[in-house]
């Protein structure tokens, strides 16, 4: 659904929220998302590249607007008491560099991640968010946990001791049996599941890895599959024939 920085009611839900990628050298002109014969709304339709990218510029961090518009982005939410009051995605530590060996290598590199506060991203007109609703409590513990992310290079308490972990566009493709490898997409599943089991909300964990199993393209968090699934709220793929 659309993300609205304050609902005016009392709800709370934890999840997360995305921002397509550059689709459209003007304007946002994404593909037509169509499920049985129901056709998804796509927030953004037709604004300008610009208008983009000063809903999310920023005087701290102004790569961050570009990275929004150029690749998308998918990051953990919390909203408590009708407002999102934290959006922490992972990403890579030093911008620069990765655009330089990512225009040279390709998408398959490892280099290393950081989480940092997205929060600027609902601002930009292409966001969409997928909302799991909670009770107040679980909301603000939610928020106090992702909030604790920001600087850190890995999933935090749910970090395994013993492997480092790296950020990749194609993580699917680049981990090995010795590390953890997230672009981020799946490094905010990891969390979001995590908590889920916590609360135990199996089934809504359970969807979401459903959905990541389903094909390549998936397992890899590309934006495109990411913005699709949140719009149909993660219906599997259909197998193509």
């Amino acid at each position: 659904m659309a993300v609205s920085k304050n609902t005016g009611k009392e709800n709370n839900s934890i999840g997360l929220i995305a921002v397509s990628s550059l689709q459209g050298w003007l304007s946002h002109k994404p593909k037509t998302i169509q499920e049985d014969g129901v056709v998804y709304e796509q927030p953004g339709a037709g604004a300008s590249i610009l208008r983009r990218l000063l809903a999310t510029l920023t005087f701290m961090s102004p790569k961050s607007a570009f990275g929004y518009v150029i690749n998308g982005h998918t990051a953990l939410m919390a909203r408590v008491d009708g407002e999102i009051t934290k959006v922490i995605g992972y990403n890579p530590k030093d911008y620069v560099a990765t655009a330089f060996l990512k225009y040279e290598k390709g998408y398959r590199i490892v280099v290393p991640g950081q989480w940092y506060d997205d929060i600027r991203m609902i601002d930009d007109p292409t966001a969409v968010s997928h909302e799991i609703p909670v009770t107040l409590d679980q909301a603000q513990r939610f928020a106090e946990l992702i909030n604790r992310l920001k600087g850190r290079p890995d999933l935090g308490k749910f970090s395994p001791s013993k492997f480092p972990t790296f950020y990749s566009f194609q993580p699917a493709s680049t981990e090995t049996a010795a590390d953890i490898v997230g672009n981020c997409g799946n490094m905010a599943f990891m969390i979001l599941c995590a908590y889920l089991y916590e609360l135990n909300l199996v089934t809504e964990a359970s969807k979401l890895i459903s959905w990541v199993r389903s094909t390549k393209s998936t397992r890899n968090f590309g934006q495109g599959p990411m913005m699709r699934a949140i719009a149909t709220r993660f219906l599997p793929p259909k197998p193509k024939l």
